[in-house]
């Protein structure tokens, strides 16, 4: 039986990875996180529970390398952002231990990561949309508000914030860490999309976010839209994307979807994708470790959630001191 640990278990994404999958796949789980008492931690036996040592960086990719190694771990499933280009550089290490990763390629993360080198890049998919760096070569004056300014950088989307005057631009720095992008009225969509080793997207399911809380979908509903199934196709293969993505979309004015960002790696709300008929988390790991790959776009199914707690009992014990 393959060996597969999830990091980052205190998060949805991770979870929702760990639910894909039944008790009759051939694999067994370690659930890996720096606090312990991150949920996902008991979700597995006692023996598959890895607490991960902090660095000083946050990234702590050094001990999830050597606790691949000391397990024998067969795949290792990184769920959160700040792993992912931190593990890019040790992918030999891994290699050389026969531990594979489930990531993307180290180009389309750092592409990703540079939200408006992203948009260049995409920017004929959505010629209506104007966005900007936010430098010294723009004339402020010549804006039409409002607008969006958003950090090149940053992957929490609670840091955007909405310019109703050029007042409030004078608060930032015009050094080109932030850009300027036509305020987006409408409703929010994100897209799983997964795009095999051959360039060919497999599952590529789209999902209204309908209600949201820390940035985390409580309810939602997949929607069978062609406009954004082609959107999204066309940027997999625009990125090079290998494996998985979350690709975040908001309507314009018009009704049209723009590019918000792309997040490449498992969502938090990977479980609508699978309850819909895509199961990408098991069908990546298939691909990357029995050789096992699909070649037909899967068809999205229909269906609404909602999230709700769910308890989880063990003996007190159970928890590391």
């Amino acid at each position: 039986m393959k060996k597969i640990m999830i990091t980052g278990c205190s998060g949805p994404a991770a979870v929702s990875f760990f639910k894909s999958f039944t008790s009759s796949d051939p694999y067994e789980f370690y659930m890996a996180d720096t606090d312990v008492y991150a949920s996902g931690l008991y979700l597995v036996p006692k023996a598959q529970r890895v607490v991960l040592k902090k660095a000083e960086d946050g990234s702590h990719v050094v001990d999830i390398f050597e606790q691949c190694k000391k397990l024998q771990i067969d795949l290792l499933v990184p769920t959160m952002d700040i792993e992912l280009l931190s593990i890019c550089p040790l992918l030999h290490e891994f290699e050389s231990i026969e531990c594979k990763v489930l990531i993307a390629k180290k180009e389309t993360l750092l592409l990703c990561e540079d939200k408006l080198s992203l948009l260049s890049k995409v920017a004929r998919f959505f010629p209506n949309h104007k966005f900007f760096s936010y430098d010294q070569n723009i004339d402020v004056h010549q804006l039409t508000l409002p607008v969006v300014l958003k950090p090149r950088l940053a992957s929490d989307s609670r840091l955007a914030q909405m310019i109703h005057s050029k007042v409030q631009l004078e608060t930032y720095k015009r050094d080109g860490s932030y850009f300027l992008q036509d305020y987006l009225p409408g409703q929010e969509y994100s897209v799983d999309v997964y795009r095999n080793a051959d360039g060919e997207v497999i599952a590529c399911v789209p999902r209204a976010r309908l209600k949201i809380q820390n940035d985390i979908v409580i309810t939602g509903e997949t929607r069978n839209s062609p406009v954004l199934i082609e959107l999204t196709k066309n940027i997999a293969h625009e990125i090079n994307l290998f494996g998985v993505a979350n690709i975040q979309f908001k309507e314009d004015k018009n009704g049209s979807p723009v590019l918000m960002e792309v997040n490449a790696r498992f969502p938090a709300t990977m479980s609508l994708t699978v309850q819909s008929g895509a199961n990408v988390p098991k069908i990546f790991v298939e691909e990357v470790l029995e050789q096992k790959q699909m070649h037909e776009l899967i068809p999205v199914k229909e269906i609404a959630m909602t999230r709700c707690y769910q308890e989880i009992y063990f003996e007190p014990s159970e928890i590391i001191r």
